[in-house]
């Protein structure tokens, strides 16, 4: 699929694809927002909005994935982006979306000042996202991350990538973690809403306080086990603890909680750790260390 932006994948381009789509922002100021992010480039548009266009076809699929899921979700626990146009493209050209802007910097760049409270907040915002009636045209069997599915059925990927990263991790400390996640419990309860990547990059901050969750292209319906991994992206001691009582998780959904935690960070860190990817580099080293240091 071309980008219908011109060979030069530039605001020059990003700018003529919105006046002739939206003739009425034609005057407005483009800006590139500088993002560790790796599926959409973005946008300020004007001082109030923020345009987000997928640099493949995978992120083009998720774009289109998390405009559906916005329209039919209610959500008031944090603020989540408000679409303000979007279009769906064509064969030869990428869909875009033109947001309102939310205010504040992500959670990696300015974390909160109070984990605990952020625990509370995050574990809110999942709590309300569950209570929506799930919508099984949206179930994880059916997404291209297949996210919320049997744990069992990642096993082959998450053994590889444990094997990639053996010279920095204890591989068998690794496999235990995912070894125990595979023998709990299956979830047996309704399949429900998750939001799938709640990792620092896609949580915002403001004046020090957890404010907003962005990025719903992995959203799907199914274990809810998948919306834990935060426990270990981001909490330690007493922010997992509270986390963990405010959503009221029982012993075999947080271990499957555990197992997906492992399974996105080993493979977000064996792929990331060569490359200029910083942000997302720490982020799934972190998780990886905060898993091993539980076992201990």
């Amino acid at each position: 699929m071309s980008t219908g932006l011109g060979t030069a994948f530039d605001e020059v381009g990003i700018k003529s694809a919105i006046a002739s789509r939206w003739p009425k922002y034609s005057s407005y100021e483009l800006k590139r927002v500088v993002s560790g992010g790796t599926e959409n480039a973005m946008y300020r548009l004007g001082n109030e909005l923020v345009v987000r266009v997928p640099l493949h076809d995978h992120a083009a699929n998720a774009l289109k994935r998390e405009v559906a899921i916005l329209q039919c979700v209610r959500l008031r626990a944090l603020n989540v982006p408000k679409i303000v146009e979007f279009d769906a493209g064509s064969k030869s050209s990428m869909p875009i979306a033109i947001y309102e802007w939310m205010q504040g910097s992500d959670y990696f760049t300015n974390p909160p000042l109070d984990p605990v409270q952020s625990a509370e907040l995050l574990a809110s915002f999942i709590a309300e996202l569950r209570s929506n009636e799930p919508d099984h045209g949206f179930l994880g069997e059916n997404s291209d991350h297949k996210r919320g599915i049997p744990l069992i059925e990642k096993t082959e990927i998450t053994r590889k990538s444990v094997f990639e990263i053996a010279d920095e991790f204890d591989r068998e400390v690794l496999l235990g973690i995912w070894d125990d996640a595979t023998k709990a419990a299956p979830h047996d309860g309704m399949p429900s809403w998750f939001h799938g990547d709640l990792h620092a990059g896609n949580l915002i901050t403001n004046g020090g306080i957890l404010t907003g969750v962005i990025d719903f292209g992995l959203a799907a319906v199914g274990d809810p086990a998948a919306d834990l991994p935060p426990a270990w992206w981001l909490f330690e001691g007493e922010a997992r603890a509270k986390f963990k009582k405010s959503l009221g998780v029982g012993e075999d959904e947080w271990r499957r909680g555990r197992g997906w935690a492992l399974h996105n960070a080993v493979i977000a860190y064996a792929y990331y750790r060569d490359k200029e990817k910083a942000e997302l580099t720490k982020m799934s080293r972190d998780a990886i260390v905060r898993l091993t240091e539980e076992t201990d």
